[in-house]
């Protein structure tokens, strides 16, 4: 019996392997207008579908056809009959039972105003008396949007006290990490792991035994590290503030301008160190201190020097910063010849063309929408620089990195960029 199922198994796997790799080859014939087409009908299916399943378990829960099938509820059906996660349970049930007390929803959901997100988040705060105006509020917006847009639906009570609530956190480390570590020795019977305490003066350790059934060989070494975790404790501190609406906007805006150092995004305590470490810069008295110290070097340095060697060199410093002035002049306007052409924007001219497109992505579709992307922006020759194109504001503008590809290889082609791409 046993290998009969794994044959069977086998020949199905095999089955929807054969499937998905003509799916495949299909999709790679179709055109790029084809294959947008016919996403966007599936799309409509699956949301007619997604639709049609709703109602199923509205059904299904009216007439608690769970009991009988030895679930108590329709969580649990959903979960363990159906398969679902217990987020998308959740979602679907909220949706359904949605759904049934009020038809806009259905409605809503057909067209793609709302999502099961969206339909999970309001289920318990619609009423006959307030539908109509949480659903013009959160119509056509993510999670994240409706989420703020019926905040005043869900008030809680607090003085807005700030919080700050010192915590450990387990921090891992990787098994190759632990090869030299003095926890892999002894006598093979366990693997003790040394950690830092979680308190300020680190005096004392803790020995946690992670790991006491590892095998070892004749020499009494561990013989399997890919078992072995070394954790370590960490002291923390846990905030808790309130802010207002002016605030989130200007944090995005900061994390939007670090999105290019930081593609892959930024969480708060980078993002709040940064910011720090730039304004301690500006403003502590240790760095004046340090730059008052260094001008008074600098000085006395002046007035050790030969009089006659001092004003050449002051000649010279007045003549360099003259010719740094015209250079940039000459960038600005976009007049340069040959010889003088330089990839490098002066900032002034960046931040004038940051400030004309709006600190966002330029691009504009086919179908006349702008991409108005603030992450990952990057500075676009309209006229590329190899072509002859220079570095006046007219021809410069602000695209997102992945507009700013596509803009490469619709230029030169994208074999020509892949080479790019692999160095990279």
């Amino acid at each position: 019996m046993g290998n009969r199922a794994r044959t069977g198994h086998q020949d199905k796997s095999s089955d929807l392997h054969n499937k998905f790799s003509m799916l495949r080859a299909q999709l790679e014939t179709l055109s790029d207008s084809k294959l947008l087409s016919k996403t966007q009908a599936l799309n409509d299916r699956e949301r007619k579908l997604g639709l049609t399943v709703l109602f199923h378990l509205r059904e299904i829960d009216k007439r608690r056809l769970c009991l009988p099938l030895g679930y108590n509820s329709l969580f649990e059906f959903c979960t363990r009959h159906l398969g679902y996660s217990r987020v998308t349970a959740y979602r679907r049930i909220q949706g359904a039972r949605s759904i049934g007390r009020f038809p806009e929803v259905a409605a809503m959901l057909l067209t793609g105003e709302l999502n099961l997100s969206v339909v999970s988040l309001i289920s318990g705060i619609i009423t006959k008396e307030n539908i109509k105006n949480i659903l013009s509020r959160v119509s056509s917006k993510s999670y994240r949007d409706a989420e703020i847009s019926i905040a005043m639906y869900k008030p809680i009570e607090t003085k807005g006290r700030d919080r700050v609530k010192p915590v450990c956190v387990l921090e891992k480390k990787s098994a190759s990490d632990i090869g030299t570590d003095s926890g892999t020795q002894g006598s093979g019977k366990s693997l003790n792991v040394e950690t830092n305490p979680c308190n300020y003066n680190n005096d004392t350790t803790n020995e946690i035994n992670l790991c006491p059934d590892v095998e070892t060989d004749s020499s009494g070494e561990v013989g399997s590290f890919e078992k072995t975790v070394k954790i370590e404790l960490k002291q923390k501190f846990k905030l808790e503030f309130m802010v207002d609406p002016e605030f989130m906007k200007k944090l995005e805006r900061v994390k939007s301008r670090l999105s290019r150092k930081y593609p892959g995004g930024i969480n708060f305590e980078m993002l709040f160190n940064i910011i720090m470490e730039e304004y301690l810069e500006r403003h502590s008295p240790e760095k004046r201190i340090q730059k008052r110290e260094k001008r008074e070097a600098n000085k006395q340095n002046i007035k050790t020097t030969p009089r006659s060697k001092q004003n050449r060199d002051s000649n010279k410093q007045r003549n360099h910063e003259q010719q740094n002035k015209l250079r940039h002049s000459t960038q600005e306007t976009g007049n340069m010849n040959n010889k003088e052409r330089s990839r490098n924007i002066p900032t002034a001219v960046r931040d004038k063309v940051y400030k004309r497109d709006g600190g966002r992505c330029a691009f504009v579709g086919e179908n006349g929408k702008r991409c108005d992307s603030t992450w990952n922006l990057e500075i676009d020759h309209i006229v590329p620089f190899a072509k002859g194109g220079n570095n006046s504001p007219e021809n410069l503008r602000l695209l997102c990195a992945k507009h700013n590809r596509l803009e490469a290889e619709r230029t030169y082609g994208t074999d020509f960029m892949e080479k790019y791409y692999r160095k990279e």
